[in-house]
């Protein structure tokens, strides 16, 4: 994707190319290019003319994208950059090396790494003359324009992505893949860096706060905070640091459960966690729940509530099973266990009935309105009464691990081992939404409460998070988006 002078252009794996001049709102079908777009980028000198890089080869448009033309590099481009100063020099990353343009695309040399492929490229944006590439064994720097380069001390790793921001004193950082992959940050022209908290970590639960502050809880690292662009750690229990829910009761207080020590509890935000768990101190808690003055939490014991802001809590039923997920609001409560199905409660958690999914594991559930879904080891399930009988929805045998619902009721479901879907039309028909995500299972979902942005927790890589104002709105037969009040709660697996 690529924005310039106010129009976004956004490449596909089929090798379309969509434009929007409207930030997103609306999108129109652009000239397809011969291949799956790896990457865009537009000419800040000559905003009409575009370069989308595939698999294929380099592809040039000079009229906004309504048509494109080989621009004579038949290499697979993996990383594409303008120079911002001079007019007319290029950089194209390749499988086969860094080609440079300094006659706009038409001819191009090579400057180096001629035998290992490059993967990300950024400029200086003050002093272009210094470059900064990654490839597959690390990212190196030059300040003579490509005459000589140097390594910067990321030796050794899969370098896939760099950015740069400020100009007097710019802060760069560089994604990396694999085994010591992760985010890194370097403030002193890239002659240290230092690892960005969250990165490559498991990810088993997330959520957004009423200010849209985003909360991921980890798998043996506690709670991060995504402030800005960054991520804060917070400790969360010492004893046991994995995180497997997230939820902020009506009072704004923030709830944690993790895996044997019981619930956390944040009134600042999620800088400072102290226990809150008379009740369940040695519980391993797999979901959490605030409906009105009430906090549930779902352990392998059961479940229980607490009436006091998360202070203390008493059982509140289904002690013969271990709760994964819960959703619900004011109506009605919903309860996907180990082995029990679906149970569901209309008096704030006293007593509960089963639903017509009376058997099977089920680790997800998401409610909006009348409508509920329920994610299982054997595929999805939809119902239409508030939870109280339900019918196959699609994955049959499949195993969904997360769910979400946006204020538009456009549902979001992750399927392990097939990555993330979606459906405008309740549930009916999906569309693939992996766009961007690594291969690495999706472990939660969530949606900001304006739901402007959707973030995904995956199994080894992060989170990752994907501006739905930018996203075409589901398209195909039948697909029509549904107006559903916004979700009481969102729902993963932990």
């Amino acid at each position: 994707m690529t924005v310039v002078s106010g129009r976004v252009y956004a490449g596909t794996r089929t090798g379309a190319v969509w434009t929007s001049t409207n930030g997103g709102r609306v999108w129109s079908s652009a000239a397809a290019t011969p291949g799956p777009v790896v990457v865009l980028a537009a000419d800040p000198f000559a905003p009409a003319t575009i370069f989308a890089g595939s698999a294929a080869g380099l592809y040039q448009s000079t009229d906004a994208g309504a048509s494109w033309a080989s621009s004579g590099l038949g290499a697979a481009i993996e990383s594409l950059a303008f120079d911002p100063v001079n007019s007319g020099v290029i950089l194209a990353g390749t499988d086969a090396g860094l080609r440079r343009s300094t006659d706009g695309g038409q001819s191009w040399i090579s400057p180096g790494f001629s035998s290992r492929h490059v993967g990300a490229i950024a400029f200086n944006p003050a002093h272009s003359n210094i470059i900064y590439v990654g490839t597959g064994i690390g990212a190196y720097k030059t300040i003579t324009s490509g005459a000589s380069w140097t390594p910067v001390n990321l030796e050794g790793r899969d370098v896939v992505a760099l950015a740069i921001a400020g100009s007097t004193s710019p802060t760069i950082y560089a994604g990396a893949i694999g085994v010591d992959g992760g985010i890194f940050e370097s403030n002193d022209g890239a002659a240290s860096w230092a690892p960005l908290p969250l990165a490559a970590l498991p990810v088993l639960s997330m959520t957004y706060d009423s200010t849209g502050t985003l909360l991921a809880g980890s798998a043996g690292a506690g709670i991060f905070r995504k402030i800005g662009s960054a991520w804060l750690a917070a400790d969360v229990s010492p004893e046991n640091p994995t995180v497997t829910a997230l939820a902020q009761d009506r009072g704004g207080s923030l709830l944690a459960g993790t895996a044997g020590s019981g619930v956390f509890r944040s009134t600042d935000g999620g800088a400072v966690w102290t226990a809150s768990n008379a009740g369940v101190e040695h519980a391993s808690v797999d979901s959490l729940l605030a409906v009105s003055s009430s906090s549930f939490a779902g352990t392998h014991a059961g479940l229980f509530v607490s009436r006091d802001g998360g202070v203390s809590w008493a059982s509140s039923g289904l002690a013969f099973t271990q709760v994964n997920a819960l959703a619900g609001g004011t109506g009605a409560i919903l309860a996907g266990t180990n082995g029990s199905g679906v149970w569901r409660s209309t008096d704030g958690g006293a007593t509960w009935v089963a639903t017509t999914l009376a058997s099977g594991d089920f680790f997800s559930l998401a409610v909006g309105g009348a409508m509920a879904f329920a994610g299982s080891t054997a595929g999805l399930y939809r119902s239409s009464d508030g939870g109280t009988s339900w019918s196959p929805a699609g994955f049959a045998g499949d195993v969904v691990s997360a769910l979400a619902l946006d204020p538009a009721g456009n549902l979001f479901v992750a399927v392990e081992g097939s990555g993330v879907f979606r459906s405008g039309d309740g549930g009916t028909t999906f569309s693939p939404f992996s766009e961007g995500l690594p291969a690495d299972d999706v472990n939660a979902l969530a949606v900001s409460p304006d739901g402007s942005v959707i973030a995904a927790g995956t199994a080894g890589e992060s989170v990752f998070e994907r501006d739905l104002s930018l996203v075409p709105p589901p398209v195909g037969t039948g697909v029509v988006p549904i107006e559903l009040p916004p979700p009481a709660t969102i729902s993963g697996r932990g």
